[in-house]
């Protein structure tokens, strides 16, 4: 399988960084510019993903907006969530558990969803193995936690879409 991966636009990798972790390609974003991924923080999402404007949503935040789920699985949008950072850890714990809430209540709509670094450096880049383990440990199998990195991850970037 090919994996792929998405991180911020002021990350900084070579080609050998991105085979080194296991990667066929990592995306780089930018998106308050990327016309294909918006987060769903955003005050232009719920519109966005109506129009059909964008492929992909990243819930920086964990919380579960349920319009936005809905109109996502009726228009077939990858939702994208990205590892927590390594925060206090009272924070951290509270943010793995909304994280396993999400994750498990776009699975019960069936929301196409995958894991992402959303890396800014570098120094925060993960290998498909750790992307693979983190889906686990919020609650995917293993076989969908490969078949999300290696196809939703990528369809995040659909051609199709990229050119509205």
């Amino acid at each position: 399988m090919e994996y792929s991966d998405i991180v911020l636009n002021s990350c900084m990798f070579d080609e050998h960084t991105e085979k080194k972790l296991g990667f066929s390609k990592i995306f780089k974003i930018n998106p308050e510019h990327d016309k294909t991924i918006v987060y769903s923080s955003d005050k232009k999402a719920m519109h966005l993903v109506k129009d059909n404007s964008v492929s992909a949503v990243i819930c920086v935040d964990y919380e579960i907006d349920k319009k936005l789920v809905q109109l996502m699985k009726k228009r077939n949008t990858v939702l994208c969530i990205p590892l927590p950072s390594a925060k206090q850890r009272f924070a951290l714990s509270k943010d793995l558990y909304r994280l396993q809430n999400l994750f498990s209540y776009a699975m019960k709509n069936k929301v196409r969803t995958t894991f992402i670094s959303l890396a800014s450096s570098q120094e925060y880049m993960c290998s498909y193995m750790q992307l693979i383990e983190f889906a686990k440990f919020v609650g995917a199998t293993e076989d969908y936690a490969r078949l999300c990195i290696s196809q939703f991850t990528a369809s995040a970037f659909d051609s199709e879409k990229q050119t509205k």
